[in-house]
């Protein structure tokens, strides 16, 4: 009986070795396919697939105020931990055809998205359009010549669109965008815009008070001290300590003011000498001069 018993349980475990050597020789016939497949698509690529590491999306300690503010777009700070998760190999953007060396038309640039706005900016930006705000996509500069920029068209791109459906603003940003002072003058204000945004700080809501075309003249062609203090007319005291709070404790807040407020004051020292009374008036009302204003009342630089 017991010689029976063992008999049994030895064709069972002959089954049962049976079934895993044939089972393992599966696995391994799945493995040999698969290494040829990974093989095929490396000397397809032109080198191994590694995993992508998914960034993290850190947040702005300053932006307390509204955590979902800008929630599509990272922000600078302190980061998440970031999540490695093996995917396919990174699809190659299309390259855009060789320049043929013609310069770019107005229609071929992108739409730039509207700058940070007033709160009654806003609400009208909001029931025209539904857009968020966005940041200044600017193009590289096109190549071949570029017509003169037009000052009229400067001070109009200067105070940026006012709505989504602003299209005499649109246009005449995208011609100043085409200039490479302007372009880069353009750059700098749009950055301080947006990171004054991030204090609650919007230039439609700061108007200054109104200063004399001459002091402008005066300050441009270097003139500084008490002469030109009148040019410092934002005096919100709330706006001034919360820029002189970002500007102390904020080192790139910092490096964008400084590049700013040069880019300004060169930019009104070129134009001064042929520009009109009223168009420097109109120049000094632009959003990007009471950016000026603000930050340098902080500066103390019309002191």
């Amino acid at each position: 009986m017991f010689e029976l018993l063992a008999a049994v349980i030895l064709l069972v475990l002959l089954a049962l070795s049976g079934v895993l050597i044939y089972r393992l020789r599966g696995l391994t016939e799945e493995a040999r396919l698969l290494k040829a497949q990974i093989a095929e698509m490396q000397r397809g690529k032109g080198g191994p697939a590694a995993p992508v590491r998914t960034p993290a999306k850190p947040v702005r300690p300053e932006q307390t105020q509204s955590a979902s503010l800008q929630s599509a777009s990272p922000q600078p700070g302190s980061p998440q931990a970031s999540r490695v998760t093996p995917q396919a190999p990174p699809q190659t953007a299309p390259q855009p055809p060789p320049n043929s060396g013609a310069p770019e038309t107005e229609a071929d640039m992108p739409a730039p998205a509207m700058p940070a706005m007033g709160a009654a900016r806003r609400a009208k930006a909001a029931a025209s359009a539904g857009a968020a705000q966005g940041q200044l996509p600017l193009s590289p500069d096109p190549q071949g010549e570029v017509p003169p920029l037009p000052l009229d068209v400067l001070i109009r791109a200067l105070q940026f669109p006012e709505t989504a459906e602003d299209t005499e603003g649109f246009r005449a940003l995208r011609r100043a965008l085409r200039d490479h002072r302007a372009g880069q003058l353009l750059q700098a204000a749009q950055d301080v815009l947006t990171l004054l945004s991030q204090e609650g700080l919007y230039m439609d809501d700061l108007p200054p008070d109104r200063a004399r075309p001459e002091l402008w003249r005066r300050f441009a062609q270097g003139e500084r001290g008490g002469a030109v203090a009148a040019l410092g007319g934002i005096r919100d005291r709330s706006a001034l300590a919360m820029a002189g709070g970002r500007m102390r404790e904020d080192p790139v807040f910092r490096d964008a003011a400084h590049h700013f407020l040069r880019r300004f004051d060169r930019m009104l020292a070129d134009l001064e000498p042929t520009a009109s009374d009223a168009q420097i008036a109109g120049l000094t009302d632009t959003r990007t001069a009471r950016a000026f204003i603000l930050l340098g009342r902080v500066m103390g630089i019309f002191d």
